[in-house]
């Protein structure tokens, strides 16, 4: 039985929820209570000022539209998803030893 367009959107995003849960489950530990997450769809437009406003600068990019070097260099802690880890504070070479996170 084939698998329609619409179904096999539907099996991506809900493996892309998944990852996104558990990689914030990775970053922040297994119990989320008292975080807060805001989850920025297709309508969040990019040259928003929204780093000011984040109490953790951590960014976790479903769709992977950022450049990891950029976000960091604009003070965040970047989770592209299939992408290496990259925090600010590490070298470049710590960042060539961390391996990808691959869903």
């Amino acid at each position: 039985m084939e698998l329609s367009i619409l179904d096999a959107v539907g099996r991506v995003n809900e493996t892309q929820r998944r990852v996104l849960g558990e990689r914030l489950a990775a970053r922040f530990g297994a119990d989320l209570s008292g975080h807060w997450f805001a989850i920025w769809g297709l309508a969040f437009k990019p040259g928003t000022a929204i780093r000011e406003l984040m109490r953790t600068p951590v960014l976790f990019d479903g769709r992977n539209l950022y450049e990891p070097g950029e976000m960091v260099n604009l003070g965040f802690e970047y989770f592209g998803i299939g992408r290496r880890v990259v925090h600010p504070a590490a070298t470049a070479f710590e960042e060539s030893q961390v391996p990808a996170l691959v869903a």
